[in-house]
């Protein structure tokens, strides 16, 4: 039986860079397209989550662009699902006031 080496792909570290990131960072963008305030909104929620992921608002236009970053899917996964949340909440609170005009 061979014993795989550490040179060997499949157990190297994974903590080599390539394009100035580490290999097992992800990113997503999620664009929202609204005049509503989104700053405002999301400006209560924590930015940076255990230095495993963050995310960045930014508005061009009515368009909102949260920019994501995460060193895995765990994270990816944990901070997709605290802003698209917070963007339901905010669009049924829209839709209820909608309704009592």
């Amino acid at each position: 039986m061979h014993l795989l080496r550490q040179q060997d792909p499949i157990q190297r570290p994974r903590n080599g860079y390539q394009s100035g990131r580490p290999l097992n960072m992800y990113t997503a963008e999620i664009l929202v397209n609204t005049k509503a305030n989104l700053e405002k909104i999301f400006q209560s929620e924590e930015k940076n989550i255990n230095e495993r992921a963050q995310y960045t608002l930014t508005k061009n236009k009515d368009v909102h662009v949260f920019r994501i970053e995460a060193k895995d899917a765990t994270a990816l996964r944990i901070v997709v699902g605290s802003i698209t949340k917070v963007l339901s909440v905010h669009e049924k609170t829209l839709e209820v006031i909608e309704k009592n005009k």
